[in-house]
C-alpha cells in the first residue's frame, strides 16, 4: 500500500485545534514518582532504598525521554507529525478516512492504522492510542475496521441482526 504524502509543517492550513497529542504523558511520570516518595517517608528501611531507585529511575526517563509531538486533531482533519522529521506531516480529512484499526505491542508503541478511500495508508505510532481513536470515532464514525467488517456480513447476510439474535432467544425462552 502507498503512504499518504507527506507535507512540510509549514504548509498546513490554519485551523483550530481541539487537541495536539504528544508521546509523553505526565502521569506516567508522576505516579512512579509518587509511590517512590510515599515509600521513602513511610516504608521500613529496605523500601526507603526501593523508593529512592523508584525515584532517581522515573526521574532520569523523564529527562531521557523527550516529548515528541505526536498528532494533532482539528475539528476538519487529522494531522500526524512524522517520527524522524517533525518539520513533515501527513494530513487527512475526516471525511477521508475510509477505515482505521489498533494494533496493539506489548513491547512499546501502539499503532493506528488509517486507510483512506484511495487506498493510501498513514501510520501513527503511540503509547496511548486511545487519546487519539477517540477523536476518529467521534470526527469519522463508523470507520473502525471492526465496524466494517460487520457491515459486510450483514450485507452478505452472514452476520446476525439484532433482532435475529432477541427473537431466537425469545423462541427458547417459550419452549
Amino acid at each position: 500500500m502507498i503512504e499518504i504524502e507527506r507535507i512540510s509543517v509549514q504548509d498546513l492550513p490554519s485551523h483550530k485545534i481541539v487537541k495536539d497529542v504528544s508521546n509523553r504523558q505526565i502521569i506516567t511520570f508522576i505516579v512512579p514518582s509518587l509511590i517512590g516518595v510515599l515509600m521513602i517517608l513511610f516504608g521500613p528501611n529496605l523500601a526507603k532504598v526501593f523508593g529512592l531507585i523508584f525515584v532517581i529511575f522515573t526521574l532520569a526517563v523523564f529527562i531521557r525521554f523527550k516529548e515528541r509531538k505526536v498528532a494533532t486533531i482539528t475539528e476538519t482533519q487529522l494531522i500526524v507529525y512524522d517520527i524522524k522529521n517533525p518539520e513533515l506531516c501527513q494530513v487527512i480529512a475526516w471525511e477521508d478516512i475510509f477505515t482505521w484499526d489498533l494494533q496493539s505491542n506489548s513491547g512499546g508503541e501502539d499503532c493506528i492504522l488509517i486507510e483512506d478511500h484511495d487506498n493510501k495508508i498513514m501510520y501513527v505510532y503511540l503509547f496511548s492510542p486511545y487519546r487519539i481513536t477517540k477523536y476518529i470515532e467521534e470526527y469519522a464514525p463508523k470507520t473502525s475496521k471492526q465496524y466494517r467488517l460487520k457491515d459486510e456480513q450483514n450485507k452478505r447476510g452472514e452476520g446476525n441482526s439484532l433482532k435475529e439474535v432477541i427473537n431466537y432467544f425469545g423462541k427458547r425462552r417459550n419452549r
